[in-house]
């Protein structure tokens, strides 16, 4: 067995994590002040991490700080301050005014921390703030035959001889393991049982399902040994998905039927519970159902309980459920801890009013000072846009079918007053209330309004009061002087005071013609005597409402948001559904908008198409496919593959989807749908994967191909275009100078283009150790002149990071400085860009 080699005298690097180590070491060497975050899952090897980093510096030059008062008595700032485990520590908000208060007293600091989830989410003015999840292990099996080799582990294993299926199975499983302290503890039983004899294939796996070890094992991973086609591994691994994992969490407390059953009956009252326990399938997909079907709080909260959610807390030692009493919210953290993402609650339009009421009655009793009133008027607008803009998207994607599309209809009818998604002004939701209004008189729209059962969706009487608001709008800014002189403060008063009445008077309005959609979450899904499919859902008020839909049920999510357009309505049938997207502030491309300039990506995706063949029948996947026009272009290469293509952007799927009907395409052929990249989870399923011009946003690098490489079946191949280091650099140098030259560099202090552009030999490397064979990586540089629309290419595409780090106001006032500045001089274009394959080869 090959002996592993050490990288220094001192200390051996974490299995697969030499590239965040070196990063961490780079910048404790190099910087003069940081603030470092290393989070990972327990057993990620953090901890470790952090104790072999004071290994190489010297613990002389390291604090163990578990108290504020070590921090701030600490005279020497030459020394880094280390904190592990924070989130058992301190909350969110206790943590941050600990490093506020460091900062303020010692201005060059170095803080490293380790946390079980990134925990520091704000930034520290003129502070580096770095963070490194750790767990996401890339490693070869080469690699990892060195580790099992290395002294540590040959004395784990009592030093027997590893025969070669027990290497290669036990990397498998490793290469899926975040926890590694699983892998030891594997490791370990290996060593013990193959004392003085040979394990047999079988007898390995009866270590890993039939040990204690493995019920450790079934928390974040499914271990089949059923169906499992290559010869050399003897079982197939996948990690566990969300509800998957509540499931679990339901059967730890209830590993009986008949005791689940009773509870569901008593706590749910719903002839689904009867039915799903009656149905012949195994107890764990009937427990499967009910997280499919019921509100994942109420399951946790109801069935759990205050003393198992706190002991289950305290198992998965989620430090932040300390500074919560409300059970509610700590079964919320046990589900974020799972990996779920849970919605705040909907606000009606009575929460509105309530809020307004309430703060009217403040300024009529309290004798306010001005900038307060200042700010309840600023807050005043900015919930009237909320409620604007929730209109606005109801009736947009009702009609229309996408908010999107709806602005594009309204530019192209009004092109002298064109609006923009991201920052439509207060003036602005006018003229879309009114445009909305004229649609009534078009043909294509009659239905609709019949549908909604009115002749105005936006009264005449909403329009004015709007306007009438609008005035005030000017008044309430940070800055009330006029002519040098201060605005007396009656006037404060009466300002506040009308704005108050005309806004109560809108919200009356608003309700009592009922043109504002409620935002309802669905909490439960049942089925009536008939057999029909039900949906519960609940309002602002916790209020009850129940629906039926005869399609499109497969469209809906338990535990999301929806419009519905109601009066008073308890029980419909097919109402009027409208999905509420809430996807993050993610930089996403405009479907149609791209589909209009986005010339330069597909001429670079031709390229990598005519260095590729499709096998026949071949299973195919497309990562960040876009607008679907070089996916179309890689079927045609061979059409009896299947092509399944993805992409961040649900406007750039919609357009992929045109396109493909424009061809008359089958979707049995290409399936195209939204999805993150690093929410891939595919094992072996695709004899090719594709990628063009998308994985340089994915600064996750070594993650993202870990998880490609794991997408492809053994012998399936990679292949990739992607930007190279220096891509563009005289494009973003002109950026640059329109930031320069519009005075906004305030917006990007600290900031870095979230961008993963290297050079051929780095992208080589990062195949090869993901696990890649006859990698080949061409790089290409030119000076641009091919792309005869770069400039505007990049516009869209590539300036993208910097226009979301500005406000909506001053977006589109970069993007058109950039452009006459491009015009103005010729702009240096060059290009660099690699085209990467690669083999997933029998390992």
């Amino acid at each position: 067995m090959e002996k592993y080699k050490e990288q220094s005298t001192d200390t051996v690097i974490i299995l697969g994590e030499q590239t965040v180590h070196a990063e961490i070491s780079s910048i404790i060497t190099s910087e003069r002040t940081y603030f470092l975050n290393l989070y990972g899952e327990q057993g990620s090897g953090k901890t470790e991490l952090l104790q072999q980093l004071q290994n190489e510096f010297s613990f002389k030059r390291f604090i163990t700080v578990k108290e504020e008062d070590d921090l701030i008595q600490e005279e020497d700032m030459g020394k880094i301050f280390v904190m592990d485990d924070v989130d058992h520590l301190f909350s969110r908000e206790q943590f941050k005014e600990m490093m506020l208060k460091l900062f303020s007293h010692h201005s060059h600091a170095k803080v490293i921390f380790t946390s079980k989830n990134k925990f520091f989410l704000e930034t520290l003015p003129g502070i580096h703030h770095y963070t490194y999840e750790v767990g996401n292990r890339v490693f070869s099996l080469q690699e990892f035959r060195q580790y099992v080799g290395s002294p540590k582990i040959v004395q784990l294993i009592q030093g027997i001889e590893l025969p070669e299926f027990i290497i290669k199975n036990t990397y498998l499983f490793a290469s899926y393991c975040r926890n590694f302290n699983y892998v030891v503890e594997v490791l370990k039983r290996i060593g013990e049982k193959g004392q003085g004899r040979k394990l047999s294939p079988k007898e390995f796996i009866t270590l890993l399902t039939s040990s204690s070890l493995f019920s450790k094992l079934q928390q974040d991973l499914v271990i089949d040994t059923k169906h499992v086609d290559n010869s050399d591994y003897l079982f197939m691994v996948r990690t566990k998905d969300k509800v998957e994992k509540l499931r679990d969490l339901l059967l730890k407390y209830y590993p009986e039927d008949s005791l689940m059953l009773e509870v569901m009956k008593n706590q749910f009252n719903s002839s689904f519970i009867d039915d799903t326990f009656n149905l012949p399938i195994s107890y764990e997909d009937k427990v499967l159902n009910v997280c499919l079907t019921y509100d994942p709080v109420d399951l946790i909260v109801k069935l759990l309980g205050p003393r198992d959610i706190i002991t289950e807390l305290k198992e998965r030692e989620v430090g932040e459920a300390t500074f919560t009493y409300s059970i509610v919210d700590k079964a919320k953290l046990i589900l974020k801890d799972i990996g779920m993402n849970i919605l705040d609650e909907p606000k009606g339009i009575e929460h509105f009013f309530e809020r307004f009421q309430e703060n009217n009655q403040l300024v009529i009793k309290d004798k306010l000072n001005k900038e307060y009133m200042i700010g309840l008027g600023i807050s005043t607008f900015q919930d009237l846009e909320h409620i604007f803009y929730e209109m606005i998207s109801f009736y947009g994607t009702y009609l229309f079918g996408s908010l999107s599309q709806f602005l594009e209809e309204y530019n192209r009818q009004q092109p002298a007053n064109r609006i923009y998604e991201k920052r439509i002004t207060f003036g602005q939701y006018i003229g879309l209330f009114t445009f909305i209004n004229k649609l009534r008189n078009q043909e294509e729209y009659q239905l609709k309004f019949v549908q909604l059962n009115v002749d105005t969706l936006i009264p005449k009487d909403i329009i004015r009061k709007i306007e009438e608001i609008s005035s005030f709008r000017n008044f309430f800014s940070h800055f009330q002087k006029v002519q040098n002189f201060d605005i007396p403060y009656t006037t404060y008063v009466n300002r506040i005071q009308k704005l108050y009445r005309h806004t109560i008077q809108l919200v009356e309005l608003f309700i009592n013609h009922n043109v504002f959609p409620e935002i309802i979450k669905i909490k439960e899904v049942i089925f009536d005597e008939f057999g029909r499919r039900l949906f519960v859902a609940t309002d602002w008020k916790k209020s009850e409402i129940r629906f039926s839909l005869s399609g499109i049920t497969n469209t809906i999510d338990i535990y999301s948001h929806y419009y519905i357009l109601r009066k008073k309505q308890r029980i419909a049938i097919n109402p009027i559904l409208i999905p509420r997207y809430l996807d993050g502030n993610q930089d996403r491309f405009r479907g149609e908008e791209y589909d209009a300039s986005s010339q330069t990506q597909f001429q670079q995706g031709t390229t990598l198409l005519s260095k590729i063949e499709l096998p026949n029948a071949s299973r195919v996947l497309d990562v960040g496919c876009g607008n679907g026009r070089t996916t179309i272009e890689l079927w045609k290469k061979n059409q009896t593959a299947t092509i399944d293509a993805f992409d961040l952007s649900k406007s750039m799927i919609e357009t992929a989807l045109k396109n493909q009907e424009e061809q008359e395409i089958s979707r049995d052929s290409i399936h195209f749908y939204p999805m993150n990249a690093m929410d891939l989870e595919a094992t072996s399923a695709y004899d090719v994967v594709f990628s063009n011009a998308t994985l340089h946003w994915v600064v996750e690098s070594k993650e993202m191909y870990a998880k490609l490489f794991r997408a492809l079946k053994p012998n399936g191949f990679l292949a990739v275009h992607q930007g190279g280091a220096g891509c563009y650099v005289g494009l973003h140098d002109i950026v640059k100078r329109a930031i320069d030259l519009l005075d906004l560099e305030m917006y990007y202090q600290n900031w870095t283009y979230p961008i993963y552009y290297p050079s051929k030999n780095d992208f080589e490397h990062l195949l090869k150790v993901t696990g890649f064979t006859n990698v080949q990586v061409e790089s290409v540089e030119t000076d641009g002149s091919e792309y005869l629309d770069l400039e505007e290419n990049f516009a869209n595409a590539g300036m993208l990071p910097y226009l979301h780090r500005l406000p909506t106001q001053l977006q589109d006032k970069l993007k058109k400085t950039y452009l006459e500045l491009c015009k103005k001089e010729e702009a240096n274009k060059y290009t660099h860009r690699l085209y990467a394959f690669g083999v997933k080869g029998d390992l």
